[in-house]
């Protein structure tokens, strides 16, 4: 174990580590005898985790129920279909403690995927992506007990500050000294007002610093250069675009 942590976390390679667990008087072994442990310690190494992961992971969820929400589509069978792309959509519900699916629901691709499509366990917590940025619908999760984490761009949801106007979150981003800027909002309907039915812990907007506006902006014009609807979007917002 100590020799796996030495070769991965530290930076003097192979050789590097053979000669200082000789030298600790830990192991006499030739960095190529080592290279074969290394690679053979794989399963070795996934039990280990999985028991630390097991001893916490009670801890972690707190007893609650987390579901990952998710959907994918499947090409309906016949010439027609394909002609017309028909399509079968399966909505998910993913159990992360039992790591088994829990709710499969199939419809055609009429049916969006919806964050309140899956019955509410009192106390979840379901998790989704973007797609699932509903603030009626988690509303009506959360009024049943559930919780709700879902990724937003900065652009897709109406956040409103505590008087119910609108929260000015590219302003909010320029004034953050933080490296992790953090906000609880409520977030509104597409008519702009705060969800009547939401508790008051709704919507929390967590935005992480991870790259330089410097780094975003040389990324979208590499992006740029593929000419989609995005990127010409993201052009008229270049400063909102670089900052968020």
């Amino acid at each position: 174990m100590r020799l796996t942590l030495a070769y991965c976390l530290g930076k003097v390679g192979m050789r590097g580590v053979v000669a200082w667990a000789a030298a600790s008087g830990i192991a006499d072994i030739s960095d190529v005898a080592l290279l074969g442990r290394l690679r053979n310690a794989g399963p070795w190494l996934q039990q280990l985790i999985g028991h630390l992961l097991k001893r916490e992971d009670a801890g972690l969820a707190k007893g609650r129920l987390i579901r990952i929400l998710d959907a994918t589509a499947v090409a309906k069978a016949g010439a027609y279909e394909k002609k017309n792309n028909g399509l079968w959509r399966m909505h998910c519900a993913f159990e992360l403690e039992r790591e088994q699916f829990d709710f499969l629901e199939i419809t055609d691709q009429s049916e969006a995927e919806l964050i309140d499509r899956v019955p509410v366990v009192p106390g979840e917590i379901r998790i989704g992506d973007r797609a699932y940025l509903q603030a009626e619908r988690i509303a009506k999760v959360m009024a049943q007990g559930g919780d709700v984490v879902v990724r937003a761009s900065w652009k897709n949801a109406r956040w409103l500050d505590a008087n119910g106007r609108a929260f000015d979150l590219i302003g909010y981003l320029e004034n953050c000294r933080e490296e992790v800027c953090e906000n609880a909002c409520p977030a509104g309907t597409q008519e702009g007002r705060a969800c009547e039915d939401a508790p008051d812990r709704l919507a929390q907007i967590r935005g992480c610093g991870t790259r330089s506006a410097a780094q975003n902006q040389q990324g979208s014009q590499g992006q740029g250069q593929q000419g989609s609807t995005a990127d010409a979007d993201c052009g008229r917002l270049r400063p909102a675009c670089d900052l968020a």
